[in-house]
C-alpha cells in the first residue's frame, strides 16, 4: 500500500515524469516489447497491477540495459574525442556537451539532453527503451561514420570505427554469436556483423 501510494504521489508531479522511476512505471511496461517483461506486462494487462517480483525483474532489466546504454555512450564519446582532438581546457575535465559530433552542432543529435545522466544513474526511459535507442544511434553512426569509410569487410574498419562497432555488435546484436557456424566465434560474428548491418548500404542523401 505504501509504494502504491508513493507511486500516485509521484505521478501528480509533472517533473517527476523525467525522473521517476515510479512516475514511468506504468508508461513503460504497457509500451515494451522486450521479451525478458512479456510475462510482467502480461500479468499488468490483465490485473492492472504489479507484484515485487514484477519490479525486480523491471529493475533487473533496466540496469541491464541502462549498462549497455552507458557503453555505447562512452565509446561514441571517446570516438569522437579522438576524431576532433578535443582538448580538456579547465577543471581537468570535458563533459558529453562539449564534444564535437555528438550533441554539439548536430540537428539530430545522438544522445538526447539528460538522457546519459538517466541511463548513468539507472533510470527507466520515458519514450523509448535503451535498446531502441541504442539501434537509433547504431544507424545514425554507420550512416555518418562507417560507410563514408567505405569498409570491405569487418577487418578493414578504421580502428576508431571498429571500437564502436564493437560495442553495437557486444549490446545490441550479441545474437550474432549464436552461430553454429566452424571456426572463431568472435570472427563469425564480426563478419555477420558486417554482412547484415554494413554491406550493401548506402549512405543517405542529405
Amino acid at each position: 500500500m505504501a509504494l502504491t501510494l508513493h507511486k500516485e504521489e509521484q505521478e501528480k508531479d509533472p517533473k517527476n515524469k523525467k525522473t521517476s522511476f515510479l512516475a514511468n512505471l506504468v508508461n513503460y511496461v504497457s509500451k515494451t516489447s522486450h521479451n525478458d517483461l512479456k510475462d510482467v506486462k502480461l500479468y499488468f494487462k490483465e490485473n492492472k497491477t504489479l507484484r515485487y517480483e514484477d519490479l525486480n525483474k523491471i529493475n533487473e532489466h533496466v540496469m541491464n540495459q541502462s549498462v549497455a546504454f552507458c557503453k555505447v555512450v562512452l565509446t561514441l564519446e571517446e570516438y569522437f574525442i579522438h576524431k576532433y582532438k578535443c582538448v580538456i581546457k579547465s577543471d581537468n575535465r570535458i563533459t558529453i556537451n562539449d564534444v564535437p559530433g555528438i550533441i554539439k552542432n548536430q540537428s539530430k543529435p545522438y544522445i538526447q539532453k539528460g538522457e546519459r545522466d538517466k541511463s548513468f544513474h539507472f533510470g527507466l526511459p520515458v519514450d523509448k527503451g535503451y535498446i531502441e535507442r541504442m539501434k537509433e544511434i547504431e544507424v545514425k553512426f554507420i550512416n555518418e561514420e562507417v560507410l563514408p569509410s567505405r569498409p570491405t569487410d569487418y577487418k578493414t574498419l578504421l580502428k576508431p570505427i571498429k571500437a564502436v562497432c564493437d560495442v553495437f555488435l557486444d549490446t545490441v546484436h550479441n545474437d550474432f554469436f549464436n552461430s553454429y557456424s566452424k571456426g572463431n566465434k568472435r570472427e563469425n560474428a564480426e563478419n555477420r556483423y558486417y554482412e547484415y548491418q554494413i554491406k550493401n548500404k548506402k549512405i543517405p542523401s542529405k
